[in-house]
């Protein structure tokens, strides 16, 4: 529910878009599907608020997309000191996850190729229009967060399409903002293993 100055803003700024306030926090899931229903481009891009997507994000998961067939492509993430965030995540049997970064998987980072990861990051990711559609969109069951892109890689992979992590396509991510925000019931440093372990169960049984 943006307030009136943001909404002006962004409309009188946005060039060959459409921009769509919902009046609720519906949560990323709903956010994306809504742009997908309404979008005509066979890519579809999503970022997270905590997003900052450096100069030339976009063309090299364009290109590797078109160069790969993949389903899904991201792009390398990083802190805001510089260090690699992650290059996608691996997952685990039991749905748990863990980041691909210079501490478990140096090789992936020092990688200037596309390498493929179990699940990417909704913070920065491309994916094909009728990948997502053929997976039935982003399951809203996952609201506010977690699962919600590990379902959606999951689903994709299962279609026989790769999902890679692009190291030419750099976003600096803060990384959970949505669990820190002030005079918020949905904040504190439980929510995220709640929200995990709520989601866990949907997730596997899917």
């Amino acid at each position: 529910d943006p307030d009136e100055e943001l909404e002006r803003f962004v409309r009188e700024s946005t060039v060959g878009a459409q921009a769509i306030a919902c009046r609720a926090n519906a949560g990323p899931g709903v956010g994306w599907n809504l742009g997908d229903a309404v979008a005509r481009a066979p890519r579809l891009a999503t970022m997270h608020e905590d997003s900052e997507p450096q100069p030339g994000w976009l063309q090299p998961l364009c290109e590797t997309m078109s160069e790969t067939g993949a389903g899904a492509v991201g792009s390398r993430l990083f802190n805001a000191d510089g260090s690699v965030q992650n290059c996608g995540w691996v997952l685990f049997s039991d749905a748990a996850h863990q980041p691909l970064n210079a501490a478990t998987a140096p090789e992936v980072v020092e990688s200037s190729e596309p390498t493929p990861a179990d699940m990417l990051s909704g913070a920065a990711m491309l994916v094909d229009r009728e990948a997502i559609r053929a997976v039935g969109g982003w399951d809203e069951r996952f609201h506010p967060a977690v699962f919600m892109d590990i379902d959606v890689s999951t689903a994709i992979w299962s279609l026989g399409r790769p999902v890679l992590s692009v190291p030419g396509s750099r976003v600096v991510h803060a990384s959970g903002t949505f669990d820190r925000r002030p005079n918020s019931l949905l904040t504190g440093p439980r929510l995220r293993l709640f929200l995990f372990e709520r989601n866990r169960h949907v997730f596997t049984a899917k």
